[in-house]
């Protein structure tokens, strides 16, 4: 199956967000260690969270995608069947 350029770009910010959650965190831990165990531990979770939220938000993003792929595959289907209606009135007539 093809896949949309659109699709490919947010299967790769996905991948990278994960990538930047978990190489950001070990660096922000490592450096606020130098500033006491529980800066860093709570620095660290504040950018896990900051971070996993960019995350949710490119996952919106590919889902609204999808539903709208789907809403138009829809709307075309609804368009033929309208025309075989319409047709099929027109030939009854």
């Amino acid at each position: 199956m093809q896949e949309s350029l659109f699709n490919r770009i947010l299967s790769f910010l996905h991948g990278a967000s994960i990538a930047f959650v978990l190489l950001g965190t070990f660096a922000t831990f490592t450096f606020f260690l130098s500033f006491g165990l529980s800066q860093a531990l709570s620095v660290s979770f504040v950018f896990i969270f900051l971070s996993l939220v960019v995350l949710l938000l490119i996952d919106s993003l590919k889902i609204k995608r999808e539903v709208l792929d789907e809403q138009k595959k829809q709307t075309e289907i609804l368009q033929r069947i309208e025309k075989n209606f319409n047709d099929q009135k027109l030939l009854d007539n």
